[in-house]
């Protein structure tokens, strides 16, 4: 039993006991059963925003238990003709490794740059085929749809079909973990997320990443803005300042296993 069904059956169960034992007829303690269920319907919506709570899935989101200074890099949204070249190249600058969460749609547009990314040791991942805004609706056969085209993009690519797949919006429901549990990928999500797409302060950005660094994070950025190439250098200049080093999400799970 999902988290989400277990928190929907403790809620009725809650509901039930606080009129039982409240002795109140039910139009009395309207207002009770009202306020209550508000407070379930916003649980609920937070568990779907928040993979953390493992609420519809269980999501690998850094290994909390990690001693060694390690971390691990990942991009979304990619690949970008303009900044995912960057990327790699800052990233072999810095002898640094990372996890590109790939759109099915981009990778048919650019194969050469996940060949490219794949071939300097970096990893590449499933972020769905069309990362629309209205995935969080779909139902099992339209998550399975965009997840199987994806996989499907990237084999034609690489030979190798990604193991790991990360949800776009970081929003999880009934039919993606259905969809999950016929595709077998491990879901991935984060610890740090900046909100790299949304903010424009380059130097705020950076320091909103660098102060939240610790053994076993997972740093979600994306390689499909003209702020990536600023955040990533002077990320990798502080994690070889602090003598941090970068894994691939697969490495990272290997050893929290």
């Amino acid at each position: 039993m999902s988290n989400y069904l277990k928190y929907i059956l403790a809620c009725i169960l809650f509901i039930l006991g606080v009129y039982l034992v409240s002795g109140m007829h039910f139009q009395d303690a309207l207002w009770v059963y009202l306020l209550l269920i508000v407070l379930m319907i916003f649980v609920s919506i937070v568990g779907h925003f928040s993979m953390r709570w493992n609420f519809h899935l269980k999501a690998f989101v850094g290994n909390k238990n990690e001693t060694q200074k390690i971390v691990a890099i990942t991009f979304d949204d990619g690949p970008n003709a303009v900044f995912t070249p960057d990327v790699l190249s800052l990233l072999e600058k810095f002898e640094a490794t990372a996890t590109f969460f790939c759109i099915g749609q981009n990778v048919i547009r650019h194969p050469e740059l996940i060949k490219e990314a794949a071939e300097k040791g970096h990893t590449i991942a499933n972020h769905s085929f069309s990362h629309s805004s209205t995935i969080d609706f779909n139902t099992t056969k339209g998550w399975l749809q965009e997840i199987e085209k994806t996989d499907a993009a990237i084999e034609k690519v690489l030979g190798t079909t990604p193991i790991t797949f990360r949800p776009p919006y970081g929003v999880t429901t009934p039919a993606l973990a259905r969809a999950i549990k016929i595709t077998k990928h491990r879901v991935v999500g984060w610890n740090i997320r900046p909100f790299d797409t949304t903010l424009k302060n380059k130097k705020k950005l950076v320091k909103r990443i660098t102060r939240q660094i610790k053994p076993g994070a997972i740093i979600l950025l994306h390689d499909s803005h003209d702020r990536i190439p600023y955040i990533l250098e002077h990320l990798l200049l502080f994690l070889r300042e602090n003598n941090y080093k970068t894994v691939s999400i697969n490495n990272m799970m290997h050893d929290a296993s």
